[in-house]
């Protein structure tokens, strides 16, 4: 499937859908996650998607709409031809059609409102990128070291960030190493470092969920290199989480627990290892 292709399917995607079983949509979002022109597009389209939703939301149409439609077409002439007759009756449906189609539209974006799940305007690849190039930073430091896990978590959750709480890796292959807590768009996000058994370092993000955009992890988690770092990012909870380290993809997914069926790779070739 070409990116022309994807947009077609990805046209009718929609984020309260379960499409873990549809392979058409799998294939697209395959797609988008390796065409970064594409990735762009789906999220305007997203922001339009929801932009008109809250237009609609807040302009009710009339009660009345439905009636004065059906009333509007009655009173055409008294003895209509057939062709006539035959495009009251498309008129009709038409516009019924459209009523249902707004009732829709606010029910589904009153339904996103409710659950607080409404896909952030700011694409996930913005949120994966901000992350991963801190260490670009020569003044990047962590805020505490040389402690036990729980130690950084309680420091974390004491400074007002979300954690993961169960690690998504086993504790006797990565060692702790320190933690930060990271301002992303004015919101706290949480980093615990962690040294695995060959020396190399794994670094695990947690995010509160409703923030950057969910759309490509509503279906499941996948994998992308990212500023030279592979990344692992999946839902859990309430939570968005990454798990990014220099390791090459290929060791560094079997290290990781998402709890999701699966994990669909973004199939670029790894850059470097450390």
């Amino acid at each position: 499937m070409n990116s022309e292709q994807a947009k077609f399917v990805l046209a009718a995607y929609r984020p309260e859908m379960d499409y873990e079983d549809d392979p058409v949509m799998a294939e697209a979002i395959d797609q988008l996650l390796r065409d970064p022109e594409l990735a762009r597009w789906f999220a305007d389209e997203r922001e339009l998607d929801e932009t008109i939703s809250k237009m609609l939301l807040a302009e009710s149409p009339p009660a009345d709409l439905r009636t004065q439609l059906l009333a509007g077409l009655r009173a055409s002439a008294p003895y209509p031809s057939r062709g006539r007759q035959l495009a009251n009756v498309l008129g009709i449906a038409a516009g019924v059609a459209l009523v249902c189609g707004l009732a829709l539209v606010v029910q589904r974006s009153a339904s996103d409102g409710a659950n607080g799940m409404i896909a952030g305007r700011t694409p996930l690849l913005e949120w994966q990128t901000a992350c991963v190039e801190i260490f670009a930073d020569p003044d990047f430091r962590l805020d505490l070291t040389g402690s036990a896990y729980p130690v950084l978590e309680r420091n974390l959750l004491e400074r007002g960030t979300r954690v993961a709480g169960e690690l998504p890796f086993a504790t006797d292959r990565l060692a702790p190493i320190g933690c930060k807590v990271l301002a992303w768009r004015g919101l706290p996000v949480s980093l615990a470092c962690f040294r695995a058994e060959g020396g190399e370092v794994v670094h695990l993000f947690v995010l509160p969920r409703g923030v950057a955009d969910e759309s490509l992890l509503r279906v499941r988690a996948h994998s992308q290199h990212i500023a030279g770092f592979a990344t692992i990012t999946w839902l859990q909870g309430d939570l968005i989480r990454m798990v990014a380290s220099r390791l090459p993809a290929d060791r560094l997914a079997p290290m990781v627990r998402t709890r999701s069926p699966y994990v669909a790779s973004a199939s670029t070739t790894p850059r470097e290892g450390s």
